[in-house]
């Protein structure tokens, strides 16, 4: 449905090459990671999502479950540009410097789980789920910090990293809150995604001076 413009709905064909982002295949460029990756930071470009409404009719035509929903759906974007770079040595696609959207919250994700029904909700959702959406922010912060890594560590035909941005990059590393709080999970399902952040993490490391 994708190439063959049967769907018009920008979020929708967002949130498609997103979820196409994580599927692999060596067999063409089109079922690579990559591509869908571009894709997706392409479109949340051309819909203006790197950035908050500037006016006042745009704030008014747009409510706020609707802006959340834009904002996570950027900030997974940076999430696949930063850790697809790492793993494939490819230059960042997002520049933070070009963009002024604010950092994720919590919120954002609590705001669809707040309308649920109980019965759904309980069946479905850990009865820690407000851990796993604080998760979420995290990863974003680490996320950020890798980017910053990245940029630092591979500039092609460049000056080296002064010793003052590694040092201020370090403190930053080491501050971000990602080894607390393991012991206080009571589901699976928030006890595996503080592994995940763990694991993130350790991809920050140190940077070459």
């Amino acid at each position: 449905m994708y190439e063959t413009s049967g769907e018009t709905d920008r979020t929708v064909l967002l949130q498609s090459a997103i979820l196409l982002s994580f599927y692999h295949s060596e067999k063409d460029l089109h079922t690579q990671p990559w591509y869908w990756s571009g894709i997706a930071i392409s479109h949340c470009q051309i819909m203006g999502l790197h950035r908050p409404p500037t006016t006042t009719q745009d704030r008014m035509s747009t409510d706020s479950r609707q802006r959340a929903i834009w904002r996570r759906l950027w900030w997974c974007c940076f999430f696949r540009d930063r850790w697809l770079s790492l793993t494939l040595g490819r230059p960042l696609r997002i520049d933070l410097l070009d963009c002024t959207v604010a950092m994720p919250m919590a919120a954002d994700l609590l705001i669809d789980i707040a309308d649920m029904p109980g019965q759904i909700a309980a069946t479905y959702i850990p009865e820690d789920w407000s851990q796993l959406a604080q998760d979420w922010v995290l990863l974003m912060e680490v996320s950020k910090l890798l980017g910053e890594v990245l940029a630092l560590s591979f500039r092609p035909n460049a000056r080296k990293p002064l010793f003052g941005e590694v040092k201020s990059l370090e403190t930053a590393i080491l501050a971000c809150p990602v080894e607390r709080g393991g012991e206080f999970r009571k589901s699976n399902s928030t006890i595996f995604s503080w592994c995940h952040i763990q694991l993130h993490y350790q991809y920050d490391g140190p940077i070459p001076q």
